[in-house]
């Protein structure tokens, strides 16, 4: 079955038509929103009306944002992974001294 659907969005006054999943609509729908309020931010902060500026701006907030969540999650994996280690590193130790 096809799920695509058609919206329009709007990102500094320019609209784009996409095609899209229709379970990802909620998903596109605010990540418009929250673009188009980083540039209106942007704008307030640096008095500036170059959209180019704004959306240069806004994408490079989003990427450092987005990397900064990355590390993160691998540096999670990474400290699980050494409990992990740690607790089988105790057991054979454990096994070791009551033999």
């Amino acid at each position: 079955m096809n799920n695509l659907i058609r919206i329009n969005v709007v990102i500094v006054n320019r609209t784009y038509s996409l095609k899209i999943d229709r379970k990802d609509e909620e998903v596109i729908r605010k990540a418009v929103k929250q673009i188009n309020e980083k540039i209106t931010k942007y704008r307030e902060v640096y008095s500036k009306n170059d959209e180019q500026d704004m959306l240069a701006m806004a994408i490079l907030d989003f990427a450092r944002k987005l990397n900064e969540e990355k590390e993160k999650k691998d540096d999670s994996l990474l400290l699980d992974q050494i409990k992990l280690l740690s607790i089988d590193l105790d057991e054979v130790i454990q096994q070791k001294n009551v033999l």
